[in-house]
């Protein structure tokens, strides 16, 4: 992430010592990060049973229409964007002894848990319109109240038990680790599960009770393995201001302005969307391959390299640093390998689609490991930027994401399968229904995939340019620098800035006495400290500067994580004027 900024955070030069500080530590015991990871494997059940198997039980074992389906869980989603937001602000507004998400986290499962089971146990004595009623209800009230909170209270924790970036990236490894084994388990082993409770509606029946009981004995577990910081933990002592109870348009406001978060958010709903293609994958293999039980052998193939490549992602952020280029190498692989899906599939060759799609989600796991670590950094970016904590609502882009890109892909494959001519449980579909099935299934999921990796260049791009900070110019391509020096350039005058120099007041002019010694313009640099490194790499780096003596205030050069030198430029006529 780079911007061109100057602030007068009164602030920031503090607040890059704590987080230097903060980088340093350590928050969490092997065990607490184990137990973190644990709340994805409950949030899975929920999130996996749904997008897998909730179109073709709908269609086949209830006998609703796929199209009708697909259009309610559209509604649905307008309750949707307007939970994440109610419950981050109530979240940021939160203060109890287990902490600000705790609470969330443990007793909205409660809730998922029930709708899960109400969702799979749909009568079949009902008809159509009551049938299409208690699905809308339950799975609105599922999404919309029970998991938003549950998922949003479990993402800030990210930022909320922990500000070592170090650990926040291990922490996010784990947790998908934990997510896609999950994932894998149960698209491995709920067709079978079904058949061995009876089939038909009591079959989904009893495997929804069975997930939903798994689910909420782990996530219990996973909200008493973790501690939250104390406020004062989290912004460092003195370093940072106290939260503020915002109003939500406030909150909403210094969200929406920080464009790291919305190309995150988008990247969140397009890797859900990616996710709702490929869940696609059981009519694919019953329909096109002949053989539903592939959809195991298939998710054994995706989801091992996924796990096995976030076991090693902190290993490789740690060794070679800059996330970023992680993420964008891992993506090209990614978009390879989707490439090679898509030449098979025609080829009818499953043992090629099998091989591809393992090096295709290979290429997709740093960024999944490194996600949430993403996340908590454009959080600190946010309170660094404005002085404002808004975690709460911040990490509802988690939530945002997943469900509007879950719902979204889900509703579109129903549409899709309607407009081609799907008919259920017939045994040879026409070949309208076969070439859409092909155009979801590798087509769609390609395509996620190359707007995924156009995102990831947006954030990796290093700032260049130039811009004023109190009358100064200044000019530099952005830089981890280590040590971190900008220099001020006035005409014939030159003098080395940076952390940690405490804000001066602004007045209208400096006396003549409190006025910087000329130096002259090719001495070496004075008053020169290491800035703040340890900002975690996806964070602006912060060298809060000003001149001891004189009325310019502190001002905040944010910049990248590109290893450069900085190149300080000045207008030859440019005077410096008190501001």
């Amino acid at each position: 992430m780079s911007n061109d900024m100057a602030a007068s955070n009164p602030s920031s030069s503090s607040a890059g010592m704590g987080l230097e500080a903060a980088s340093q530590k350590k928050y969490l015991k092997w065990y607490n990060k184990v137990g973190y990871g644990l709340g994805d494997v409950a949030g899975n059940v929920v999130y996996a049973l749904l997008s897998a198997f909730v179109m073709i039980y709908l269609a086949d074992t209830a006998g609703l229409n796929p199209g009708v389906v697909g259009t309610l869980m559209m509604l649905s989603k307008v309750f949707d964007g307007i939970s994440d937001m109610i419950f981050g602000t109530l979240l940021d507004r939160t203060n109890t002894r287990m902490g600000k998400a705790r609470p969330w986290m443990l007793w909205a499962y409660v809730g998922c848990a029930v709708l899960l089971v109400a969702i799979f146990a749909i009568p079949p004595s009902l008809g159509d319109f009551a049938k299409y009623t208690w699905f809308f209800i339950a799975y609105t009230l599922l999404n919309a109240v029970f998991f938003t909170a549950n998922n949003i209270a479990y993402s800030s924790l990210t930022a909320l038990i922990t500000r070592n970036k170090d650990e926040r990236v291990q922490m996010g490894s784990i947790r998908f680790m934990f997510a896609f084994t999950t994932n894998m388990l149960i698209q491995t082993f709920t067709v079978g599960g079904v058949m061995l409770f009876g089939g038909g509606a009591g079959g989904w029946r009893n495997m929804a009770i069975v997930y939903a009981l798994i689910g909420l004995a782990i996530n219990t577990l996973s909200v008493y393995s973790v501690k939250e910081l104390s406020p004062e933990e989290l912004e460092g002592e003195n370093n940072g201001p106290e939260e503020d109870k915002l109003p939500l348009l406030e909150s909403a406001k210094i969200l929406f302005s920080n464009k790291y978060y919305l190309i995150i958010l988008v990247i969140f709903l397009l890797t859900q969307i990616f996710t709702a293609m490929l869940n696609m994958g059981i009519f694919f293999m019953k329909y096109v391959l002949g053989d539903e039980r592939l959809l195991g052998t298939f998710a054994w193939a995706i989801n091992v390299p996924l796990v096995i490549g976030l076991m090693i992602t902190p290993y490789i952020v740690s060794k070679y640093g800059g996330m970023y280029r992680i993420n964008i190498l891992g993506y090209i692989i990614a978009v390879a390998g989707r490439l090679g899906v898509l030449v098979a599939a025609y080829m009818q060759n499953v043992p090629l689609m099998l091989a591809f799609s393992a090096v295709a989600s290979l290429g997709m796991s740093p960024l999944q490991g490194t996600l949430n670590a993403l996340i908590a950094e454009a959080s600190e970016y946010t309170w660094l930027r404005t002085g404002k904590r808004i975690d709460g609502l911040l990490f509802s882009c988690t939530s945002l994401g997943v469900k509007i890109g879950s719902g979204l892909g889900t509703a579109a494959s129903g549409w899709l399968l309607q407009m081609s001519g799907y008919h259920a449980n017939m045994e040879v579909q026409p070949d309208s229904a076969i070439q859409m099935l092909y155009v979801m299934y590798v087509w769609l999921t390609l395509g996620a995939n190359v707007i995924i990796l156009l995102l990831l260049t947006r954030l990796d791009r290093p700032f260049q340019g130039t811009g004023r900070c109190h009358g100064f110019r200044w000019k530099c391509r952005s830089a981890k620098l280590e040590p971190c020096q900008l220099a001020y350039v006035r005409v014939t005058h030159a003098i080395t800035f940076s952390t940690p120099w405490p804000p001066i007041p602004r007045t209208p002019t400096a006396p003549p006495h409190q006025r910087p010694t000329p130096v002259p313009r090719n001495s070496p640099p004075q008053n020169t400290a290491t800035c703040n490194s340890q900002v975690p790499t996806t964070t602006p780096r912060i060298c809060a500067t000003s001149l001891p003596g004189s009325a310019i205030p502190a001002c905040a050069f944010h910049m990248s994580d590109q290893p450069h030198t900085t190149t300080p430029s000045v207008h030859p006529r440019r005077q410096h004027r008190p501001p």
